[in-house]
């Protein structure tokens, strides 16, 4: 037998007392990205005044539930615990559920995490694509097992040791994978500063007056402008005029650039004239950098473009076009643009306030020690070789995490639908 969730407890209930909180009382503030299951992120803190108004309110105690896709089924509801404070503030982008007394809160955190719950309400979404929301309606009607208070604690009680097992097996997986991204870095930095020497097979005379790809002997290499490796350009604007025309072409702005690879899930068009095709079309080999956005993180990101796409693709003004000059090998060229990324070096010539840019003309300033083209392609070799070593026992590491995120819901989901028994203690 079932039970509706509304029966239970209250959804999106009001916070008692909320008029008698003074105005410039500290409130922990937990925007979407703070929710994760039992680590919510509660260092902000904000004085009632400033979140009085277009935000969701909730309490220790509560259960809160992402609304919006795809945080919804990315299973990150979670029982609100250890805040600092007692009345919290929040994204809209949150369900609040206060349990009764007849529900126990982690029974129904946990709840959440089954495969039921989460593909119910992915089906039940509402909205358009990209900002879908789950109903209030859904879940106060979502149908729970009629299940007694002591047996909800001894579900919750064997979940919590069980999932612990998982999770820490989930968190040294994870630790492995950020240092093996550390270590995939610092092998591209020390292959492109010289502290890795890189055999190009060439006796020491072909380096210039005996110089060598070597860090001993870094004071010595010449030092050339990047617009001496590559032509630098800034992408097409977009604006309404450019929505339509007889030249529709696919162009990639920052969105499909990450750090590393290029995203194409969702390539927009715009009208490109036969002549501002030739002007910003990309050919394989050419690099692309993101050369404005809101996070300073993101300024400098970079991924070679291989004709992934059919036909024509242009770029947009969010992105500059790095294409490699006659003798500098495309692969050195994008491998030394994830450098400066990581490194820093293209955040360093950023200015704005809100969105930040590194134009054009900075990027084509930036220094670069000379690298002859022989060596440029030993590096571009090793590197090749060396980060795809790495990046396979990161797959087979996201591999194993992923199966243990899945052995979690499963058992998480046999267990408070009733197809698999808690073992009685002792037995």
């Amino acid at each position: 037998m079932t039970i509706r969730l509304r029966h239970l407890a209250a959804i999106n209930p009001p916070v008692p007392g909320w008029e008698q909180i003074p105005d410039d009382c500290l409130l922990a503030f937990v925007p979407l990205e703070a929710v994760w299951p039992r680590q919510v992120d509660f260092t902000r803190l904000r004085p009632k005044s400033e979140v009085s108004t277009g935000y969701t309110r909730f309490m220790e105690g509560d259960v809160i539930v992402p609304k919006i896709t795809p945080t919804f089924e990315a299973d990150r509801s979670t029982w609100v615990q250890g805040s600092p404070t007692t009345v919290l503030t929040g994204t809209t982008e949150l369900h609040v559920v206060r349990p009764s007394a007849n529900l126990d809160p982690r029974y129904l955190d946990y709840l959440f995490s089954s495969r039921p719950f989460l593909e119910g309400g992915a089906n039940e979404m509402i909205g358009v694509a990209g900002q879908k929301r789950v109903p209030e309606e859904w879940l106060c009607d979502y149908r729970l097992p009629i299940t007694d208070l002591q047996q909800q604690w001894r579900i919750a009680e064997y979940l919590d040791s069980e999932t612990a097992r998982i999770d820490s097996l989930i968190s040294k997986k994870r630790r492995l994978v950020e240092l093996l991204n550390r270590r995939r870095q610092a092998v591209i930095a020390a292959a492109l500063t010289g502290k890795i020497v890189v055999d190009d097979g060439l006796p020491d005379q072909a380096h210039g007056g005996g110089q060598h790809f070597d860090s001993q002997r870094e004071q010595l290499r010449e030092i050339r402008p990047l617009r001496a490796y590559a032509e630098v350009h800034l992408g097409r604007q977009r604006s309404p005029q450019h929505d339509t025309g007889p030249y529709m072409t696919q162009y990639l702005r920052a969105a499909n650039v990450k750090d590393g690879e290029l995203d194409l899930s969702d390539v927009k068009s715009m009208n490109f004239e036969p002549d501002e095709r030739d002007q910003f079309s990309l050919q394989q080999g050419d690099v692309l950098v993101t050369e404005g956005s809101g996070s300073i993180t993101a300024v400098g990101a970079s991924a070679v473009w291989n004709g992934e796409i059919e036909g024509t693709v242009c770029f947009q003004n969010t992105l500059l076009r790095l294409r490699p000059r006659g003798s500098t090998d495309p692969r050195f060229l994008a491998w030394w643009c994830r450098y400066a990324y990581a490194d820093g070096l293209f955040a360093s010539v950023a200015q704005g306030a809100n969105i930040h840019h590194i134009s054009a003309e900075r990027v084509r300033s930036l220094s670069m020690v000379y690298v002859p083209p022989a060596t440029q392609q030993a590096i571009a070799d090793y590197l090749d070789a060396e980060t795809s070593r790495i990046n396979s026992i990161i797959e087979r590491e996201h591999q194993t995490v992923n199966l243990l995120v899945e052995r979690r819901r499963t058992l998480i989901t046999a267990i408070v639908t009733g197809e698999m028994t808690v073992p009685r203690t002792g037995t």
